[in-house]
């Protein structure tokens, strides 16, 4: 089992998913979220993924990286919308984190991955 508690697992793992969430939507348009169930559900879960990563304001140190750190709040109150309320989803939302909130912190983890992982080979 991973360890979560590592930033480098959580910054890895993060990545994977907004990846897959963003690939998820490079063939489909926002119609196909609103009419395929399988799909919104499949977008919510990994982007419900990338938000419970990203952590609360409380829990979560700041990166130093302005988007990501930007983003990560809202990123984790729509996991929250999407874990514990029983409304239906708002697309909007899903879509637009796909398609934009996802694609601009990516580059960000990339850059968080490479400098977690540097540190580490300093440190052993």
């Amino acid at each position: 089992m991973a360890d979560f508690s590592n930033p480098l697992v959580r910054a890895e793992y993060m990545l994977r998913y907004a990846r897959e969430a963003v690939e998820l939507t490079r063939t489909r348009n926002f119609q196909d979220l609103r009419d395929d169930r399988t799909f919104e559900l499949a977008l919510a879960h990994l982007i419900q993924h990338v938000g419970e990563l990203a952590g609360s304001d409380n829990e979560r140190p700041q990166t130093g990286y302005r988007i990501l750190d930007r983003e990560a709040g809202g990123l984790h109150r729509l996991r929250n919308r999407i874990a514990h309320e029983f409304d239906p989803m708002d697309s909007q939302d899903l879509w637009h984190t796909a398609t934009h909130t996802l694609p601009a912190i990516i580059p960000d983890l990339n850059s968080l991955i490479a400098g977690l992982q540097k540190n580490n080979l300093q440190t052993q």
